[in-house]
């Protein structure tokens, strides 16, 4: 028999039982157990105190564990806390009545459909991660949470993408909310907005501080290790120590599939671990990007003492494996959920996250159509790209362009494959995530890191794969050179710059206005009065909007256009979906309709397949499985 009993801290289960090989290696198997010695009070074996190890505990000893008293009661406790967080979750509407925001925010809580007010009653409960997919207007939601939780009065602290910053988090927080908001696009005065609620902290007086996730990270410090005979990094100190110093009511991150939390050890992750908070939330329509172990940092920030070990959580759901690295080394490989867990994945991470589909809460809102427009290259272009595919080098004018690594190569290889190319001169390049395009001393968009180093900077010409097939599809819908006076209108992007850059400028010389929104749009209330301008429409609108995919995919809303027009992908799909639900929201019931231009036998070929493998997984995970939960749940309550 065994016995089963709750430390005095609860947060181990204590496991007692006479020797015996099969009993010792069923408890081994268990993620999380830990041996206690006699020394240290032993003999006997601990589990984590969690709902997934007792579970684990009941079915290898399926009725040979005698549980003790404290922790039956306490298994009731998780048990009825799990399904009423669950059914919150799971809600599709809430009555009005019963939520706090209807008199604390009452234009608010008016103004919010079924699902939002659902919503804000299950993340006005525990720190979540808020999934929606993308124009559900989950910024709304994320404000009313903290007014449901009775956090308002005290600081809160929310980072964003700088393209939301002042377009999507300082307007909503001014439309709804009472108190004052620190909010600003240009790094000056995203410098100035912390020290001001530092002075506003130790006043006492409640605010809203808005920034870039990136100003949150640590910095590192460097000594030389005089063993290795190398730099290393011996510590860490924050960028800004306000962020740290201030104890903050909530810790919200918007986008926090783009903040670097997928890995635990870089600077950014542990600096968002490390803030003091009551409450945290995450926002993201696409959480983990079609790889499932993504979702563990996200995770680990919302519920830190659930989520104590990446490796216990990766062996409790994920197929883990041990790979021969070389010289009799080994490593752990980490793949996808384990085969026959998909159900049991979902219904455990349901209570940490709330998600819903625009064709489940709006099927008033008509789907989204896709288009794949293959292209052909020039013979001089394909010419330029067969010749760096073969060799990864290729002769431009005095230059030699060449890639040092496989990544780099693909990056280069998708820009040849869209257009011939020129080079222009040299280009900023992150030296963090390898981001392009940055202007000096202006942090990247894309990760926040500050340090930058020199590349090449390709210039594509209208010798361009896509630009004819562009420039029909854009005629058909309405945008012609001989129709400058036209309402239609349209988003054109890219994950590459210079893609932008030419395309923007061709639309421009054949009379189509465009504007561009990219990482280097830094000037402040830049990005913002390109998208009012956009969005209002009338005789001076540009026609088309050209957004580089990370930059200008998240956050803004561009919904006054019809049709997107995607022209090199990211390996990821969640990117390009994020990008498309710019302007598919729930705010315009019309028809959206996005076209991807591929150029045939390229590298495009390649991404394509990669990525519908990836979409597949969130497909399944995120919302097949969810929808047949849910289905269960609500047969089971009638």
């Amino acid at each position: 028999m065994i016995e089963a009993e709750l430390n005095e801290k609860r947060d181990r289960i204590i496991v007692r039982f006479s020797f015996s090989r099969s009993v010792l290696d069923r408890v081994k198997s268990i993620p999380g157990r830990k041996y206690v010695d006699p020394e240290h009070g032993g003999p006997y074996w601990t589990i984590p105190a969690d709902m997934i190890s007792a579970r684990a505990l009941r079915s290898k000893f399926d009725g040979e564990v005698r549980w003790g008293p404290n922790v039956l009661a306490w298994g009731r406790e998780q048990r009825d806390r799990e399904e009423h967080i669950t059914e919150l979750a799971h809600a599709t509407d809430h009555p009005l009545d019963q939520l706090k925001i209807a008199t604390k925010l009452p234009k608010l809580a008016e103004w919010m459909r079924g699902y939002q007010r659902a919503d804000t009653a299950f993340l006005g409960q525990v720190s979540a991660l808020n999934a929606n997919e993308q124009g559900l207007g989950k910024t709304a939601e994320l404000i009313a949470a903290v007014f449901e939780a009775d956090l308002e009065e005290g600081p809160q602290l929310v980072m964003a993408p700088v393209t939301s910053i002042e377009v999507v988090w300082q307007y909503e927080l001014e439309r709804w909310q009472p108190f004052p908001v620190l909010a600003a696009e240009d790094p000056r005065e995203r410098e100035k907005n912390i020290k001001e609620a530092a002075r506003l902290y130790a006043a006492g007086e409640p605010f809203w501080l808005v920034v870039n996730a990136g100003m949150v990270r640590y910095n590192a410090i460097k000594g030389w290790d005089e063993y290795k005979e190398k730099i290393v990094e011996v510590g860490v100190e924050p960028k800004y120590e306000e962020f740290f110093t201030i104890k903050w009511n909530t810790a919200s991150i918007d986008e926090f599939h783009k903040v670097g939390l997928n890995n635990q050890k870089t600077l950014a992750a542990r600096a968002l671990y490390a803030l003091d908070t009551k409450r945290r939330y995450g926002a993201s329509g696409t959480p983990f990007g079609g790889v499932p172990k993504k979702l563990f940092g996200p995770l680990k920030f919302i519920a830190p003492k659930e989520h104590t070990s990446y490796w216990r959580w990766a062996e409790t759901w994920l197929e883990v494996t041990e790979v021969d690295i070389g010289r009799g080394r080994k490593a752990k490989e980490v793949g996808g959920i384990q085969k026959g867990k998909e159900e049991a994945f979902y219904r455990h991470h349901s209570k940490y996250m709330v998600r819903h589909l625009k064709s489940e809460v709006l099927p008033q809102l008509p789907p989204k159509q896709y288009v794949d427009v293959w292209c052909t290259m020039s013979a001089k272009q394909k010419k330029q790209y067969e010749t760096f595919a073969k060799e990864a080098e290729v002769r431009i004018d005095e230059y030699n362009l060449t890639a040092t690594g496989i990544l780099a190569e693909y990056a280069r290889l998708k820009v040849l494959a869209s257009a011939y190319c020129e080079v222009e001169g040299k280009m900023r390049r992150c030296k963090n995530c390898k981001g392009t395009g940055f202007a000096r001393d202006v942090p990247c968009e894309a990760c926040g890191g500050e340090g930058v180093s020199e590349a090449l900077k390709l210039k594509p010409t209208f010798d361009c794969a896509q630009l004819p097939y562009l420039m029909e599809r854009l005629s058909g819908a309405g945008i012609d050179p001989e129709d400058p006076s036209g309402e239609a209108c349209a988003v054109v992007g890219s994950e590459s710059l210079e893609i932008i850059d030419m395309v923007h400028r061709y639309l421009n010389e054949q009379g189509i206005k465009a504007e561009k929104i990219t990482g280097n749009t830094v000037k402040p209330g830049e990005r913002k009065r390109l998208v009012q301008a956009f969005q209002a429409g009338g005789a001076d609108a540009p026609r088309v909007m050209c957004l580089s995919t990370l930059a200008g995919g998240v956050a803004i809303t561009l919904d006054r256009a019809d049709t997107v027009h995607v022209l090199t992908e990211t390996w990821v799909p969640d990117d390009q979906e994020q990008l498309i639900d710019r302007i598919h929201r729930a705010s315009r019931i019309h028809q959206v309709t996005a076209y991807f231009y591929r150029t045939k036998s390229t590298l495009h070929e390649y991404i394509w397949e990669v990525n519908q493998d990836k979409a597949f997984v969130n497909k399944d995970i995120l919302d097949l499985r969810r929808q047949g939960f849910r289905a269960i749940r609500e047969k089971g309550a009638k």
